[in-house]
């Protein structure tokens, strides 16, 4: 997949991260995860990504986009991108939500130029929204890059900060964070969590920005 602009309406009617958490929890989704999901993810080998719980941290403007310079994620508009593009970066979509019909572009990252970022083949895709359809969970989750270690964001100030932790299941980290990140493994007959997000601290999903 090309990295593109975030399609802004999509991106603002996604639920803030304690609604989309309440979703999971009323509808009993770790059978699903453990099942159809996982066996999707095993059947096509997937290494490079993870199951993400799809919810914003912003609202954006038209022609915005969430983009993530070294683990920092920032609102930049189609000149802030052309900027950066303009020092010798790429910029490329790392996190995709899901619709009835596709994969599309949520958040992106800045990469040196000429990085080949990974882009799940269009065969996991199809399997993967046919699974999504059929459990219930379409618009509930998309697909997110898995980094080399686990993470925890974190609100520091104004900007949404991704911390690479050795454990997000330690528990220091569980009182304060929401898993929004799964991977999963051919030896491990569940999914391990991969990422949380902060829910304390200022880094509270339940409103966005005024416009």
């Amino acid at each position: 997949m090309a990295a593109a602009l975030v399609d802004t309406s999509r991106y603002n009617s996604l639920p803030s991260l304690q609604v989309a958490s309440e979703t999971y929890k009323d509808k009993a989704l770790d059978d699903v995860l453990k099942g159809p999901i996982r066996d999707t993810f095993v059947k096509h080998d997937v290494q490079d990504f993870g199951l993400y719980l799809q919810h914003a941290h912003h609202t954006l403007r038209a022609g915005e986009a969430v983009v993530k310079v070294a683990g920092t994620a920032h609102q930049m508009s189609a000149k802030d991108m052309q900027d950066v593009r303009s020092f010798g970066s790429d910029i490329v979509a790392t996190t995709w939500m899901t619709t009835e019909t596709d994969l599309v572009p949520m958040e992106l990252d800045v990469v040196s130029a000429g990085t080949v970022t990974p882009s799940p083949s269009p065969a996991f895709i199809a399997d993967l929204l046919a699974v999504l359809l059929a459990n219930g969970c379409m618009g509930i989750f998309g697909i997110d890059t898995k980094a080399s270690t686990p993470w925890i964001e974190k609100k520091i100030g104004t900007a949404s900060v991704v911390v690479p932790v050795e454990d997000a299941r330690a528990p220091a980290f569980n009182d304060e964070y929401i898993p929004v990140m799964y991977t999963f493994e051919k030896s491990d007959p569940g999914y391990v969590v991969h990422g949380k997000c902060n829910v304390k601290g200022g880094h509270k999903h339940t409103s966005k920005p005024v416009k």
